[in-house]
């Protein structure tokens, strides 16, 4: 990933999320759209882009887009329009030593944890971070991270 794909990803999220893709005029005037992020597919090509809809410190909701910069989906954790009632807190989505304090809650005791990937357990609509786990016996294996939730991957 290049800063200009970066900056591609953020320019079409910004048309998207001002052409009314999200649904809730209170989140179109009070959160904000954090930086994409890039969602890699198991066998490592880019199978989308994930850009974070926060007010506050909650995930309001997000914006799906695909390698081509296209909306797939907009996808909000609201109860209610104009609530943050049960959404959740944005770093346990979007901050990676968030996600790997929560992948430790699943992984073997002494195990080493490396740096967490956006992808997905299965298909594109169950997106979860990847954290790769190292047990203290040298066996490799894969913890998935969705909001405070972790387990173990197959």
């Amino acid at each position: 990933m290049t800063s200009a794909d970066l900056s591609r990803a953020a320019k079409a999220a910004k048309q998207f999320f001002a052409a009314g893709s999200v649904e809730d005029p209170w989140v179109r005037s009070h959160a904000r759209l954090e930086q994409p992020i890039e969602v890699v597919a198991p066998g490592g090509s880019r199978a989308a882009w994930f850009v974070p809809v926060v007010a506050e410190d909650s995930l309001v909701g997000y914006l799906l887009l695909d390698p081509a910069l296209q909306l797939i989906k907009w996808s909000s954790f609201q109860r209610r329009p104009g609530s943050l009632e049960r959404c959740p807190k944005a770093n346990a989505w979007i901050d990676p030593e968030r996600i790997v304090a929560i992948a430790r809650q699943a992984a073997r005791p002494k195990s080493q944890l490396a740096m967490p990937t956006l992808s997905y357990d299965g298909v594109l609509d169950r997106i979860a971070w990847r954290v790769p786990a190292t047990g203290a016996d040298g066996k490799t294996s894969t913890i998935f991270v969705a909001g405070e939730f972790a387990y173990a991957g197959k």
